[in-house]
């Protein structure tokens, strides 16, 4: 995992969620992937107009982007 430094805090990943899966979450998630910065977008956390349209853009993340998409009961967050 990638560190990268801002200012006073050291990202690891980008957690990602939110109502728009299809378009603000998919441009967000993109942008730190340019970055080389680790991106996971759970799955279950993520809403878009329609089933099919949060499916298609979960499904591009992870194929052409390697963004991670699990569900957020596995996820474990630890601090360093």
């Amino acid at each position: 995992m990638r560190r990268r430094s801002t200012c006073c805090f050291v990202i690891c990943a980008h957690f990602i969620s939110g109502v728009a899966g299809d378009q603000c979450v998919l441009l967000t998630a993109i942008e730190a992937r340019i970055q080389d910065d680790d991106v996971i977008v759970p799955a279950d956390c993520v809403g878009s107009q329609t089933v099919g349209r949060n499916a298609t853009a979960l499904r591009h993340l992870k194929s052409a982007h390697k963004v991670a998409t699990p569900q957020s009961r596995g996820l474990r967050l630890r601090r360093d």
